[in-house]
């Protein structure tokens, strides 16, 4: 592997401003319940409720601009998917944004994860969770994930947090933004 900054990768890759209102319920906008896991369920259960983030498209574009186009990637809106995260080669890419919501579950950590767009067509939930994570190659100096508490985590005697900042550090990003 190339040590140095960026190891000859592209630019920007961004996946915001997810489509959370595809189905919807009686009280407003919500993933479809039939597809999510056990954890997101709960979170629902309990009153959380996946609405539009303002000015996450905003936030995507902005940051995108600051990249010739063909060095930059954006997916926005529907196209936020977790099959997309999974099918693009983001090894290739030295950024890696995520602006959506953050599912934090600090008594089982793997579960954690960011709500991208769920869609009817997609065998994958819409969460990319930090099991997921684990399994991406990524060759990014900065991963930076815009969502509510991904920096929280289950804290372990001797190991430290572990949550999705961990997950996204074995999976090869160098260094992680996140938030509490």
């Amino acid at each position: 592997m190339n040590t140095k900054p960026g190891g000859g990768a592209k630019g920007l890759i961004a996946f915001g401003d997810p489509d959370y209102a595809k189905t919807r319920s009686e009280d407003g906008p919500l993933v479809d319940r039939a597809r999510l896991p056990t954890i997101l369920e709960a979170q629902i259960e309990r009153g959380y409720r996946f609405n539009q983030l303002p000015y996450t498209r905003n936030e995507v574009n902005a940051i995108a601009s600051l990249f010739d186009s063909a060095e930059r990637r954006t997916f926005l809106g529907e196209e936020a998917q977790e099959s997309r995260v999974k099918a693009e080669d983001i090894s290739t890419f030295r950024y890696v944004h995520f602006a959506a919501h953050g599912m934090i579950d600090e008594e089982y950590p793997a579960r954690s994860g960011i709500v991208l767009s769920a869609t009817g067509n997609s065998k994958e939930d819409g969460v990319l969770q930090a099991s997921e994570v684990l399994r991406l190659r990524l060759n990014a100096d900065l991963v930076t994930l815009s969502a509510c508490r991904t920096g929280l985590g289950k804290l372990l005697q001797g190991e430290g947090i572990i949550g999705l900042t961990r997950a996204f550090h074995y999976a090869g990003a160098k260094s992680v933004v996140v938030s509490l």
